[in-house]
């Protein structure tokens, strides 16, 4: 499962830097801006899914770049959730959509630290001992 959704998340992000105002997540005021926000999150998408693939192949760090993917797409659908009056009912549902990747990487990364949440801890230091 960590290795399709890594391998999806490459994807994505190759799509994001070829065409970046494809998304209907991105309702664009101004077409440079909106090809310069999807170029730099098809890049961040392409980092962490290589990233994650890496750790897969190397068998090291798998956890914790799986928690780092889980976080981006969380704080995407943050800032989704923040907006969420003013938002399309397509617009809705990617942002629940985002969430519901979001805890699909959580649950993948959860089972790579084989339930151990020191490594969650370890990414994310505010996770009371």
């Amino acid at each position: 499962m960590a290795t399709v959704l890594a391998a999806g998340r490459v994807a994505a992000g190759v799509v994001s830097l070829v065409a970046p105002r494809g998304g209907v997540w991105l309702r664009p005021t101004a077409a440079r801006e909106a090809s310069l926000l999807g170029r730099g999150l098809g890049a961040r998408d392409v980092l962490l899914g290589a990233g994650v693939l890496r750790a897969l192949a190397s068998g090291r760090g798998t956890a914790e770049w799986g928690w780092f993917a889980a976080a981006s797409d969380l704080v995407d659908g943050a800032g989704g959730a923040l907006e969420w009056r003013r938002l399309t009912p397509a617009e809705r549902t990617w942002v629940g959509a985002v969430f519901a990747l979001a805890a699909c990487e959580a649950a993948v990364a959860l089972s790579l630290a084989g339930g151990d949440t020191e490594a969650l801890r370890g990414v994310l230091p505010v996770i009371p001992e």
